[in-house]
Parts: structure tokens; sequence; C-alpha cells
């Protein structure tokens, strides 16, 4: 019987990894193309001064905007991601379920 049990582990590392990339970067991945400072949505020329940010300075619109779409590809990447792991797991169930060979 073929035994791969690291493929599991992989399988399963993948959609954790997803999961994460995914729930760390949800609000960037639905908030369309708005750009949002907090809970108000900014427009070209406001500054943003994010409480508990570690910024001494505010962040203007572009700056927000850059920060939102990488995000956004972290958020999609970490949708890939998960469906690599499952990709991955459904192939070796049906492979473990056929035999060797």
């Amino acid at each position: 019987m073929l035994t791969r049990p690291w493929i599991k582990l992989l399988a399963g590392a993948l959609l954790v990894t997803a999961l994460v990339l995914v729930v760390n970067n949800v609000s960037a991945l639905t908030n369309g193309d708005a750009v949002h400072c907090g809970e108000d949505v900014m427009e070209p020329g406001d500054q943003c001064y994010p409480a508990n940010s570690g910024f001494s300075h505010g962040r203007d619109y572009a700056e927000m905007r850059d920060s939102e779409t990488h995000g956004q590809v972290v958020g999609y990447a970490g949708v890939g991601v998960g469906v690599l792991g499952v990709a991955l797991f459904v192939g070796h169930v049906i492979v473990r379920r056929r035999g060797p060979g």
C-alpha cells in the first residue's frame, strides 16, 4: 500500500497558511477599490493617522492605496495556496484509493 504521510502534512500546512493569509487580509479583499483609513473612505489628498500604527506621521492616500493593494495580492495568493493544498489532498486520496502503480 502506498503511504506518504508527508503529503497530508504538506496539504495541511498549505491550508493553514492559506487561512492565515486570507484572514489577515480579508478587509483588503472585500472593500473593492475604496481606500480606507480605519472605517473612513479616503480620497486623493487625504492623510491617514491610524491609531496604534507606530507611525509618527500620517500616511497619504497613495501610501494607503499601495498598502491595500499589497493586502489584496497577499490575500489572493492565500486563495491560490489553499487551492493547491486542496488539490494535493484530493490527489493523494485518489491515488490511495486506486492503489500503487
